[in-house]
Order: structure tokens, then C-alpha cells, then sequence
């Protein structure tokens, strides 16, 4: 509540902004528009001279955002090539970077979710998760960027696209002034979806391609030559 000392008090109002709201204009009015003088003591002189009996006077306004986290550029398309034609798990390192644009640091605790495709799996910090990864990421200061890396493990058996779609769930640390009464401001900040497409291990087929173009087509008859040559282009351009 107010802290009332010699006279003067401190507010403190909390208000959550719903998200299609870009501005706000705060304006404050005097609830009694007259002066609670009753004695001469409470007046002072204008500059034209005449007598003034102030009422409320609000000074030392200070507004911020709390704790505001948003993702920032982050890569969202990714490659990865088999290393092998019997590999049984590809690896692709994936970053992700947030930033909190607020005036107040975040609560420690922090954290990182993204929901892994069956069969995926995903490696931090020494551990690894299946289904659902969820990173401790820490504390965020005001206007302090957090950039981190995980590993992503794909199945290798097949070419695939895995789709990553993450979020950062964030509060505002609880003994900060825009925090009132041990109330905690909490948001949610979605991560653009970031896409993994694993290729196939394509070096033995561009051996077996490039040894047959090299044979002797004069050994087999124009019919077939011809044939031949069509499927040779066609291996040529899959074994990209």
C-alpha cells in the first residue's frame, strides 16, 4: 500500500496490456480539484502575485514493461546430409536467440520448450530429451540478448523435413518495482519455426554413375545406347 512519509505517499498500479495494444497515453487528473489549505502556511505567490493553494501534486512518474521477452532473428532453415549410407542417426546443430526488450529482469528460471517429432531427439547440456525438451535457460536482464545451441538428432533412414516449433516462458522478477504486492508478470514468447531437411548419403551412387557413363557405348546397339545414355542422366541429376 502507499507509504506515506512527511506529507507524501508513493503509488504503484499494475495493469496488463492485452497484445493488439502497440501505445499507451497514461493522463492524470487530480481527484480534488481544492486546495485542503486551511492555513496560510500551505499558499505560496505566483509570479503576478496572487495567492495559490495547491492540491494534489504527483511527481517522479516512472512506467516500464516489467520483464518482455521476444525471439530475435533467428536461422529457421536448416540442411543436413547423411554421413553414410548405413548411418542410423544424423546431427545438425540448432540456435536459438531471445532477447528481453523490458525495463526489468526476468525471474530466474527461464525456460526453453519445443515439442520433438516421434523418433527425434534432441542433446543440452550433457542430457538428452525425447517428446518434449525443456531447457532451464536462467535469468534474462533488461535488455540483455541469450543466444544457445542444442543438438538435433534425426533418424537417418530416410530423407525428412522436421519441423521445430519452441517457446520461451518467462516472469518478471518478483522483487522488482513493477511487480506490486507479490504479484508476478508472466508471457509466453513463440519462436518462428525452424525446419530441418535431412538429405541422403549420395557418394557410392555418384561412383556408381560417374563408372557407367564411362563405359563404351559402342559396345551395346543404338536402341539400347540411346536408353542407357537416358538413364545415366536421370541417375546424374538424383545423385545431387
Amino acid at each position: 500500500m502507499p507509504n506515506r512519509q512527511g506529507g507524501f505517499s508513493d503509488g504503484l498500479a499494475f495493469i496488463n496490456v492485452p497484445k493488439n495494444i502497440t501505445k499507451i497515453r497514461l493522463e492524470f487528473e487530480d481527484a480534488d480539484p481544492y486546495s485542503r489549505s486551511s492555513t496560510g502556511k500551505d499558499r505560496f505567490l505566483s509570479k503576478n502575485g496572487t495567492l495559490l493553494y495547491p492540491s494534489g501534486i504527483l511527481t517522479n512518474v516512472r512506467v516500464n514493461t516489467g520483464a518482455y521477452v521476444v525471439a530475435k532473428e533467428n536461422q529457421t532453415e536448416y540442411e543436413v546430409t547423411s554421413t553414410s549410407n548405413n548411418a542410423s542417426t544424423t546431427s545438425k546443430d540448432i540456435t536459438v536467440k531471445v532477447e528481453n526488450k523490458g525495463w526489468e529482469a526476468t525471474a530466474r528460471g527461464v525456460k526453453y520448450k519445443v515439442d520433438l517429432p516421434q523418433g527425434v531427439t534432441a542433446t543440452y547440456g550433457g542430457r538428452t530429451y525425447s517428446g518434449t525438451m525443456e531447457i532451464d535457460l536462467g535469468a534474462i536482464g533488461n535488455k540483455t540478448e541469450k543466444n544457445f545451441t542444442y543438438k538435433l538428432n534425426i533418424p537417418a533412414g530416410t530423407p525428412s523435413i522436421t519441423n521445430l516449433v519452441g517457446r520461451v516462458e518467462y516472469k518478471t522478477w518478483q522483487n522488482s518495482e513493477a511487480v506490486p504486492y507479490g504479484e508476478t508478470k508472466t508471457g509466453v514468447a513463440p519462436i518462428p519455426e525452424q525446419n530441418v531437411e535431412l538429405k541422403m548419403f549420395k557418394t557410392e551412387l555418384r561412383t556408381a554413375v560417374d563408372g557407367a557413363a564411362n563405359l563404351n557405348q559402342n559396345e551395346y546397339t543404338q536402341i539400347h545406347g540411346k536408353k542407357f545414355q537416358d538413364e545415366i542422366t536421370k541417375s546424374k541429376r538424383n545423385s545431387k
